[in-house]
């Protein structure tokens, strides 16, 4: 075990794959167009490598992000009730 740890550990090839998964493909909420990418990059990436691959289908639910919003409702020396927009135009 140790070896595989100092293995990993002076190898960039985990943290190479991290950043294409962050960097390139963002971020991944359950049954979204970009988890489903990430698999399939995933599975090519591990084939590359010699592994045999299936990918399993699965029942995910789809969420989808509404619209945000925020409102400042007291901040130290500012008015209360403030709006995220109107935030942003004090903030400069």
């Amino acid at each position: 075990m140790a070896r595989i740890r100092d293995a990993a550990l002076s190898d960039p090839y985990a943290m190479t794959e991290l950043r294409h998964l962050t960097d390139n493909i963002g971020p991944r909420i359950a049954g979204s167009l970009q988890a489903q990418h990430a698999v399939e990059w995933m599975a090519e990436e591990m084939r590359a490598l010699g592994a045999t691959v299936t990918i399993e289908k699965a029942i995910v639910s789809h969420w989808v992000r509404g619209e945000e919003t925020a409102v400042l409702t007291s901040w130290p020396g500012a008015a209360p009730k403030h709006n995220a927009e109107d935030c942003a135009e004090h903030a400069g």
